[in-house]
């Protein structure tokens, strides 16, 4: 477990010293954000720890909650703090549980990457335009004036 835990706290630490600009362009910030998770996650050593976690998960509970806390879980709460900032600020909608919101962009943002990462498919040069649409599709479905595209930095 030492070593499973030392492990995943090297993987998140370049997650947990990210700075999302709290001001700015949101849909640039979120780029940002998911750029740096993609790479992180697609790491060799970060996609077998996942693995791990999977398959261990029965058997070894605490140890899939130790790589999930500081995989997923870490980069859902290094992004909530920027999700509350904006909400407080106007630019999204209040309403929902900003930890809630920032899962959901994860998920967003890194699930196809990951899996076809974890099944050998080899990576697509897509992977920019999906996290693009991730943004997109996060921005517009929380944006709190949802016609001002221009004010979270999309274009229409």
């Amino acid at each position: 477990m030492a070593a499973i835990r030392s492990m995943s706290e090297a993987q998140a630490a370049p997650l947990k010293a990210l700075q999302i600009p709290l001001s700015g362009n949101p849909a640039e910030a979120l780029l940002m954000f998911g750029k740096a998770l993609l790479e992180r996650l697609l790491q060799p050593r970060t996609l077998a720890l996942h693995r791990l976690m999977i398959a261990e998960a029965s058997r070894f509970p605490e140890l899939a909650q130790t790589i999930w806390r500081s995989g997923h879980e870490q980069a859902a709460h290094v992004l909530a703090e920027w999700v509350s900032h904006q909400q407080k600020a106007g630019v999204l909608r209040k309403g929902h549980a900003p930890q809630l919101l920032a899962r959901q962009f994860v998920d967003l943002a890194v699930a196809d990457a990951q899996l076809c990462a974890q099944i050998g498919i080899p990576e697509s040069a897509d992977r920019d335009i999906a996290l693009q649409a991730a943004v997109e599709t996060f921005l517009r479905g929380q944006a709190a004036d949802a016609g001002a595209d221009n004010s979270i930095g999309l274009k229409k």
